[in-house]
């Protein structure tokens, strides 16, 4: 009997590390230190594998094809338009440069006539939102990571309900592991008021999830397909700075309108179609005639904008637009589009590289992005937390940080918890969206970032990082140095364990 169970256990060893080898994308770094958990802890390794690591899924491969085959259907509503793009001749500027190969590698359409409105304050931010709630006509979609049952919730869900009820079309998506405590039972109302809400990768048993590891870390919401937001702030109360024990709390979030709501929107409904498991219309409210302008007008701003300046007779000034473009990545897409656009963004500076995370455990190719640009005279700056929110990944985050004094850059501790998920090269090209600097955001969770090439909006994120250094202080070896020998100890094992986040 005991030989049985021993072979039993050496079997499912061996399956693991076949599929590891032979299906799932790791490093060899990443492979070894799973099979060494495997031999340490023949049984329970194996299922903290299935649950935690990046592996077998059930159905996962099904399930992707399906969504797939969505996002297919909805991206031939603007195929016209990348064509388009394609084929135009523009300038080599970084913007440009930036733009191209978005379109490219992430099949990110860039939209022109656009405004942003940027946040630092979530009280502003949500105060805003209620307002354009009330003020919605159509549509409102929501997608986020966590949403908890806390007075800011509560309040969201009864502003959705009021609008639900006089009409208006409401759909909600949750990460059912990000807002694990928040019982669908929650949304009611809202479901009365006849809303839709789904969970993203929803479990009957919700601790017990083989999906577990890949979470919708998006952050959206569209009212009337006019007006998007996106950025680090989920929703509860934490992020209006009244957690008890983090203070202060940071965060970034953009409001846009113009084009580029309607593409958020795109993503919303292939993101909510997956989750439903059923196909929605992109423009519900929109009949063909209306949709056909749509794409028309598009297609003349972007003409417009890439065309030579004596080539136009009706030229209006770049200044008057905010071209943007929305890159998401995540288990369903296939170049890790967000890290290759930031590194792609990194090595086109040539004056400075600003970035803001709460999570810096970057891998090899992103971690020597940033070491290059500085050894080659560019300016790069990092802003972290001081007060973790999760010590043990903070432990490997200062291990990574404290490499980066020796190439010269600049690491600030932020005089709190600092949540904003952004990056600023030189003066035109910025970035706010979900995307941590980490394992995970890199190629375990759905993510989103909007790219906004405009002078006067990456001015004002330039002006928002130099307040936030003033609140910060930096890192020195001195400051390295005097930390406990505890925390040392403890950053070494955290950075080795780091392939298994």
């Amino acid at each position: 009997m005991g030989a049985l169970i021993a072979l039993i256990i050496a079997s499912l060893n061996f399956v693991a590390v076949v599929v590891m080898i032979f299906w799932e994308r790791k490093t060899p770094q990443s492979t070894l230190l799973w099979v060494l958990t495997f031999i340490a802890l023949p049984i329970l390794g194996f299922f903290i594998y299935l649950f935690f690591g990046n592996g077998a899924r059930f159905g996962r491969h099904k399930q992707y094809l399906q969504k797939a085959l969505d996002d297919e259907d909805y991206k031939k509503e603007f195929d016209k338009q990348i064509s388009l793009l394609s084929t135009l001749q523009a300038n080599d500027s970084q913007s440009s440069q930036m733009i191209h190969y978005n379109l490219h590698q992430s099949k990110a359409l860039c939209t022109i006539e656009n405004s942003a409105q940027l946040y630092t304050d979530m009280n502003e931010l949500f105060n805003q939102i209620f307002t354009d709630i009330e003020n919605a006509k159509d549509t409102i979609h929501i997608e986020y990571f966590i949403f908890r049952n806390d007075a800011l919730g509560k309040k969201l869900l009864n502003a959705l309900t009021k609008k639900a009820k006089e009409g208006v079309r409401v759909k909600v998506l949750y990460d059912d592991l990000g807002a694990l405590k928040t019982k669908k039972t929650f949304f009611k109302p809202l479901i009365k008021a006849g809303g839709q809400v789904e969970r993203f990768f929803a479990s009957k048993i919700r601790l017990v999830n083989i999906n577990m590891n890949y979470r919708n870390h998006r952050k959206i919401i569209v009212i009337d397909n006019e007006i998007g937001y996106t950025g680090g702030s989920n929703i509860g109360v934490e992020y209006l700075g009244k957690h008890k024990r983090i203070k202060p709390w940071r965060d970034t979030q953009v409001r846009v309108t113009g084009d580029i709501a309607k593409i958020l929107n795109i993503r919303f409904i292939s993101d909510f179609s997956f989750a439903a498991n059923k196909d929605y219309l992109i423009f519900p409210s929109t009949n063909e005639e209306e949709r056909a302008k749509n794409k028309k007008d598009i297609a003349k701003t972007i003409q417009r904008e890439f065309k030579k300046k004596d080539e136009q007779d009706d030229y209006v000034s770049p200044e008057a637009y905010k071209p943007m473009q929305l890159v998401v990545s995540g288990p369903d897409t296939p170049n890790d589009e967000i890290k290759s656009s930031y590194i792609k963004a990194i090595y086109l500076a040539k004056k400075h590289v600003l970035l803001q995370t709460p999570y810096f455990i970057p891998d090899s190719v992103f971690f020597d992005a940033l070491i290059n640009a500085s050894l080659s005279g560019v300016k790069v700056e990092l802003i972290i937390p001081k007060v973790p929110d999760k010590k043990y990944v903070y432990y490997a985050t200062m291990s990574y940080a404290k490499q980066l004094l020796k190439a010269g850059i600049k690491v600030y501790l932020y005089k709190g918890f600092i949540h904003s998920k952004t990056l600023v090269v030189d003066d035109e090209i910025s970035s706010v969206g979900t995307f941590n600097l980490d394992m995970r955001s890199f190629n375990l969770h759905f993510e989103d970032t909007l790219f906004i090439y405009d002078k006067t909006f990456t001015n004002e994120m330039i002006e928002t990082f130099e307040k936030d250094k003033s609140n910060s202080i930096i890192l020195t070896e001195e400051y390295v140095k005097k930390r406990p020998r505890v925390e040392k100890f403890l950053e070494k094992i955290m950075r080795l364990m780091t392939p298994l986040f």
